[in-house]
């Protein structure tokens, strides 16, 4: 009877281990959600013309793309004028990774990486949320943007609250763009 207990508790005490092992490992190389060399099938620049809104929130603060390092950055899509919320679309086929890349950006399923180098992500206290038109979604890769779309992208420690209210903000885009 001693020798079954001792044999179970070594058993336990290995899936223990091998649990923090894979953990560890990854934490330290994230599973990335998007294939860095997949291109959209863009459209001809002038093919569309359409708008969204995109808010980002790190530990609760808004990410400023109104500056002039994150404007028109790219003809297919942008932000312009000194509006870091409405993303112009003009070009069919225009993902938000392709915008983000345009900025020096990525996102996966588990980080937000800013100027290639700040990486924002998913660990046991913090968590990376994606948005689209108040839905939890992840396919970043290959859905094309479409008119009116609102899209969150959160990290931090968010409660259902804050991401309610974070969704509540996302402004409606006026007729006359």
């Amino acid at each position: 009877m001693d020798q079954r207990k001792i044999y179970a508790f070594s058993i336990a005490l290995i899936v223990i281990c091998l649990a923090f092992v894979f953990r560890w490992y990854k934490n330290q190389n994230p599973r990335e959600y998007y294939s860095v060399n997949i291109q959209p099938n863009l459209g001809n620049v002038g093919s569309e013309h359409t708008h969204m809104s995109l808010l980002v929130f790190i530990y609760g603060k808004t990410f400023d793309f109104s500056t002039e390092q994150f404007q028109l950055k790219s003809d297919y899509t942008h932000f312009e004028d000194g509006d870091g919320i409405t993303i112009h679309k003009h070009a069919k086929g225009v993902t938000l990774l392709l915008l983000l890349r345009s900025l020096g950006m990525e996102i996966s399923s588990d980080c937000f990486t800013v100027n290639d180098k700040t990486r924002y992500c998913t660990d046991n206290n913090k968590t990376l949320k994606t948005y689209l038109n108040r839905k939890l979604f992840m396919d970043w890769e290959t859905y094309e943007l479409q008119q009116d779309d609102k899209i969150l992208i959160d990290y931090g420690i968010s409660t259902d609250t804050d991401i309610g209210l974070r969704l509540n903000s996302i402004p409606d885009l006026p007729d006359d763009l």
